[in-house]
């Protein structure tokens, strides 16, 4: 094997733990959310994320812009339109929080450093703008650990399209049967190593259940790829 590919957010990088703590202090500071669990509040925004963050990468909205909105709607849910003014003040504190709470998934480091040492080559591959994922990957340690950083934005297609599975490989000197795809995402990562002929290693750590166990195989915390390393490594 001479190549792995990996998703960032909640594959490498810990989103939903910053994102819980980020909701959590909006929460305490605005008893209008309070109706709901810092759980439940995080399932929501799960779901808001996802959609903004198409809009985004579709250039239907700015970043900014779907921030701001994404607040707009959960509070909406709970009974409250926010004055634009609020939703800025809301968006701004979600977002402090969560820039000190950044960390790596459990095991991430560990994983990474072991491929370095194995020569492996590691390209993160990811839906998401340049930038952002640049500074997730510095704010965890991670930089040195990558040789590789695809972004939707730079190649111009997102994830499941092929091409952009093909171009990481392009990167890597690597041919699909060559490489390892491992995401959280069943759509986006699973579905797409398998139109690229890649193959593939889902990351379940909200332990919902698989849509197909044929398609690849499933893990739930990172220290449980290593057995499957060693097979594909032939070691």
């Amino acid at each position: 094997m001479k190549a792995v590919l990996l998703d960032l957010d909640e594959t490498l990088f810990d989103h939903r733990h910053s994102c819980e703590a980020g909701l959590s202090a909006v929460r305490e500071r605005y008893p209008d959310l309070q109706q709901k669990s810092v759980e439940q509040l995080e399932g929501q925004f799960y779901l808001l994320l996802n959609e903004m963050h198409h809009a985004v990468l579709q250039g239907r909205m700015t970043l900014e812009e779907a921030r701001l909105e994404r607040f707009r709607l959960l509070f909406h849910s709970c009974g409250r339109d926010l004055r634009p003014q609020e939703s800025q003040e809301i968006a701004d504190l979600y977002s402090q929080v969560y820039a000190v709470s950044r960390r790596s998934v459990p095991g991430a480091v560990e994983l990474l450093t072991s491929l370095r040492t194995r020569g492996v080559q590691i390209v993160v591959l990811t839906n998401h703008m340049t930038h952002v994922q640049v500074d997730k990957l510095e704010a965890c340690g991670l930089t040195a650990l990558v040789d590789h950083l695809v972004t939707s934005e730079d190649v111009g297609v997102q994830k499941p399209d092929p091409a952009i599975f093909r171009h990481a490989l392009q990167l890597c000197g690597a041919r699909p049967h060559e490489a390892l795809m491992v995401g959280d995402s069943w759509s986006a990562d699973i579905l797409g190593a398998q139109a690229a002929g890649i193959p593939a290693v889902w990351l379940n750590r909200r332990r919902t259940p698989i849509p197909d166990a044929q398609t690849a195989q499933e893990i739930f915390e990172l220290h449980e790829l290593a057995p499957s390393l060693n097979l594909y490594l032939n070691l």
